[in-house]
């Protein structure tokens, strides 16, 4: 489905996925970005971008994002991601009935939270939950899509396919462009007049898109992704303090684990 905006794109994906699934709920994570209209500002975190502007949409459910940089101190990629795991099978009986859910959406690297990239495990365990509950499992692509990070998707790197995806931003090349992406059957539950708009599909914006996926494809900018964080990532690590973690956790105590990880 084309859409305007990256925000058209996350409204009209919980539109579908209710539909698909004939529920209300849906579940997001805290430091997220989805967008600044009502549904998609509902699902964004800071609290910034929402002054004044209530009250919000309802059923919205926000767990915490399973940020391993900040909040994994002292354990494995893996055991951090089965900690919060544990943390969303758990809301299932404190936060929501996951037999109401539509849909979770997560962002798998995050933007204006930080660039905080989900453990591949925690997405691999958040299919089996949505799979085990007959939940939509969105990912907001809007700002890792078309070679971001090395792939087409983000999504390329975790190995796990979404039921609905949502794009925009930089496949326009500027121009107001973005789309929904869905399995057939998740796409088709949308009934006649429930999605779309007055400008969706415009010729002159599709015509931009064309040429600038083409461009991508031909500058095989993935590649080139893929070499500059190579090159970035060796820089920094030679400026990287030598200083151990552990001994300046231990220096400064628990509370201050968010200063420790910043520095």
């Amino acid at each position: 489905m084309l859409t305007n905006t990256g925000a058209e794109s996350v409204e009209n994906a919980i539109k579908i996925a209710r539909q698909a699934t004939k529920r209300s709920a849906v579940l997001c994570f805290t430091e997220s970005f989805h967008g600044r209209t009502m549904m998609a500002m509902t699902l964004t975190s800071k609290i910034d971008y929402k002054l004044d502007c209530g009250p919000f949409a309802p059923e919205v459910y926000r767990l915490p994002f399973p940020n391993h940089y900040h909040y994994g101190i002292g354990m494995t990629e893996d055991d951090f991601a089965e900690l919060q795991l544990q943390r969303l099978h758990d809301a299932a009986h404190n936060l929501v009935n996951p037999n109401n859910v539509a849909a979770i959406i997560i962002e798998l690297v995050q933007g204006e939270g930080g660039f905080n990239i989900a453990p591949k495990r925690y997405i691999e365990g958040l299919r089996e939950f949505c799979d085990e509950f007959g939940i939509m499992l969105i990912f907001d692509e809007v700002q890792t899509g078309f070679c971001r990070t090395g792939k087409w998707a983000a999504s390329e790197h975790y190995g796990v396919t979404p039921d609905l995806s949502t794009w925009a931003k930089s496949l326009g090349s500027g121009l107001p462009i973005g789309a929904v992406i869905g399995k057939q059957e998740v796409m088709d539950a949308a009934a006649v007049g429930t999605i779309g708009g007055t400008f969706p599909g415009n010729p002159v914006c599709c015509a931009a898109a064309i040429a600038t996926l083409n461009y991508m494809e031909g500058l095989d900018l993935n590649s080139r992704a893929t070499n500059l964080s190579k090159i970035i990532g060796d820089r920094l690590l030679k400026l990287q303090k030598k200083v151990p973690i552990d001994w300046r956790y231990k220096k400064f105590g628990s509370d201050a684990s968010h200063r420790v990880c910043r520095e």
